[in-house]
């Protein structure tokens, strides 16, 4: 996932932490932050439609990817990082 940071961050989408879970190494966690459900669907679309995650590091992390979840919650960005940084995840 680490390759995909940089381009995710180019189309908007803010990273704040990303990592193996704190319970199982198996899991992995990739925290984001968006100002609005609108922009998270905006910056969403255009990152996976582009071609740079098509022609990109897209078919070796899907490989590696059995299930995923999304969750949303409403924060604020300082909350956000607060968490990022208390579960030990790197930005």
């Amino acid at each position: 996932m680490t390759a995909a940071v940089p381009l995710l961050e180019r189309y908007g989408i803010d990273v704040v932490g990303q990592g193996p879970s704190i319970e199982d190494a198996e899991h992995y966690v990739l925290l984001r932050s968006f100002a609005s459900l609108d922009d998270l669907v905006e910056q969403e679309e255009a990152f996976y439609e582009g071609d740079e995650w098509h022609s990109g590091p897209r078919e070796g992390i899907l490989e590696l990817i059995e299930t995923y979840h999304t969750v949303v919650v409403r924060s604020t960005p300082d909350a956000v990082r607060t968490l990022a940084e208390s579960l030990g995840f790197d930005p």
